[in-house]
């Protein structure tokens, strides 16, 4: 019986680890995201920023145009 009370504890261990990674799995993914929308934000402000007087001259607004030609 010895055996099978091992065996539970080991699974029970491994249970418990494989829940840990995931949980840190899941912060990870959700931080990363966050990382990434800043950094969109970022690059969407300093956009504006560049161009403030000149909205038409924006590289976004250029690449539509260029896109259209």
């Amino acid at each position: 019986m010895s055996e099978v009370y091992q065996l539970k504890g080991q699974a029970e261990q491994q249970t418990i680890a494989y829940l840990t990674f995931k949980k840190n799995q899941e912060e990870a993914r959700k931080r990363q995201a966050e990382i990434e929308a800043e950094i969109e934000a970022r690059k969407r402000a300093e956009a504006e920023f560049a161009y403030p007087c000149f909205p038409l001259l924006s590289p976004c607004f250029v690449s539509v145009l260029l896109k259209q030609m």
